[in-house]
């Protein structure tokens, strides 16, 4: 059967990204059982190579040394090298590209059909040039819109295809469990199988209004996903903001230059992330302290671009050297202005390695697993 290349949407997702990486480094761990941690002092797994799941191992759970299984440690510079070249590769097969994570990628195949005659010499292709640029495997799902095309992407991996045909997903959802749609977590599987949605098909038996009530625009989105509809339109570019800040209102009293730094860290810890969620690099950062009867503003230039958050502190540190201490103060705040988004084809450039680039990769493939150590004090977010 030919596929309606008008509706087509392919969603390619790498097998086992950062375990498949560590074996295609050392030849001695391939079809051997590898897990990934963040770092050396972490125990938690991050990924599991498939030989490592048929023993058991699985994402978020704590791996002991053992002879069973080789740990390896996160790597992101390797990591993000690898993902540069296998968008690189996707990019150069279809214009129409979604960058979702840094081992997935939408595309949107719409009147390819004069440069690939059918789909599988498209995936074939795909597959093949990828592996040739980067040793490594990655699985393929087609449908007509982005949820179906992820699903069909986990139904033959590793290393395989499948495809959805258009109209079929309903049909093809009917007896799967409902947590195999996306954004539909342990918590969310727990509620609904309480009302009876255990099967994507039962999600007639509860009303809209009722997901509605409890989850929103999520709720409907979920029941939108089981009966197989979805978007087939890939996300366009954010617009970039002029400028992204954080502010906190802080018990007035004498401060000295230690603990305003460390009230600062707080600060600059969200804003970065904030920064790195949308891909944005501020080329200055201003300080500003609220004392009893005026407000103190230093600026701080990054010619280069900046969006961790070892880079803003110790800009900061240095602004805050200026400040004649101790000194009253009832609010601080940090400001990132300047703010430049890379186009798409820098976006896959390998950026500057951090333990914060490591959380958030993780982050964003397994819904935020992993948190930075900082206090429960609230900030108030400043667009």
């Amino acid at each position: 059967m030919k596929y309606n290349w008008k509706t087509l949407i392919a969603h390619v997702d790498m097998d086992a990204f950062f375990a498949s990486v560590e074996q295609m480094k050392d030849p001695s761990l391939q079809h051997k059982p590898v897990v990934v941690t963040s770092n050396p002092n972490s125990r938690t797994v991050i990924a599991a190579s498939y030989e490592a799941k048929k023993l058991g191992y699985q994402v978020g759970m704590h791996v002991t040394p053992s002879p069973n299984v080789h740990i390896k440690h996160a790597n992101l510079t390797e990591y993000q090298e690898i993902s540069y070249k296998i968008m690189n590769c996707l990019a150069k097969l279809c214009a129409q590209i979604e960058i979702f994570s840094i081992d997935e990628a939408y595309l949107e195949l719409s009147g390819m059909e004069h440069i690939y005659p059918n789909e599988e010499m498209f995936i074939t292709l795909l597959k093949r040039q990828i592996y040739e640029q980067v040793g490594l495997h990655c699985s393929v799902g087609l449908a007509e819109n982005k949820s179906l095309a992820k699903i069909a992407s986990k139904a033959n991996k590793p290393n395989g295809h499948f495809m959805i045909p258009p109209g079929c997903g309903s049909a093809y959802l009917q007896d799967k469990p409902v947590e195999i749609l996306c954004g539909v977590g342990p918590k969310m599987k727990l509620f609904l199988n309480t009302l009876g949605i255990i099967l994507c098909g039962d999600i007639h038996k509860v009303p809209i209004s009722l997901l509605s009530s409890k989850f929103g625009q999520v709720g409907r989105e979920i029941k939108r996903m089981c009966l197989g509809h979805g978007t087939a339109v890939l996300l366009p570019p954010k617009l970039i903001p002029k400028s992204m800040g954080n502010s906190k209102v802080i018990k007035p009293a004498l401060y000295n230059q230690e603990r305003t730094c460390e009230i600062f860290r707080l600060l600059s810890i969200k804003l970065s992330t904030r920064l790195r969620a949308q891909s944005l690099f501020t080329q200055r950062i201003a300080v500003s302290i609220k004392t009893r009867d005026k407000i103190i503003t230093i600026k701080h230039q990054f010619p280069q671009g900046a969006q961790c958050h070892k880079e803003i502190k110790d800009a900061y540190h240095v602004l805050l050297e200026s400040v004649q201490w101790p000194l009253f103060v009832r609010q601080i705040a940090i400001r990132a202005t300047y703010l430049s988004k890379h186009s798409q084809e820098d976006l896959l450039k390998p950026m500057t390695t951090s333990a914060e680039h490591v959380i958030d990769a993780i982050n964003a493939r397994w819904d935020n697993a992993i948190s930075i150590g900082i206090d429960s004090i609230r900030t108030e977010k400043v667009a």
